[in-house]
């Protein structure tokens, strides 16, 4: 997986160890409760899930669509610096 700031250290997981946030889906708002993005992936069914980091060092992840709503301010900082500025 690719890091972002906030990923330093980042060990690598297996599966069984990727949590989800059903506890927390009862909340609008998950801003706080969000560490850093580790990375999106679209997978083979052609659904894109985001891998992240909760503020409890959990690693988690959740459908795109989910996290655009819970997180938005995040994702976009995501896409902000995952941009490469290309020269003309």
């Amino acid at each position: 997986m690719s890091s972002q700031s906030g990923t330093e250290g980042f060990r690598t997981v297996s599966a069984a160890d990727i949590g989800g946030m059903s506890e927390y889906m009862h909340l609008p708002d998950w801003e706080a409760l969000i560490k850093a993005i580790v990375s999106v992936v679209k997978n083979q069914d052609g659904t894109e899930q985001v891998y992240f980091i909760t503020t409890n060092n959990q690693v988690a992840k959740e459908d795109l669509s989910v996290c655009m709503q819970r997180f938005p301010s995040k994702m976009r900082a995501f896409v902000s610096q995952s941009l490469t500025a290309v020269q003309t």
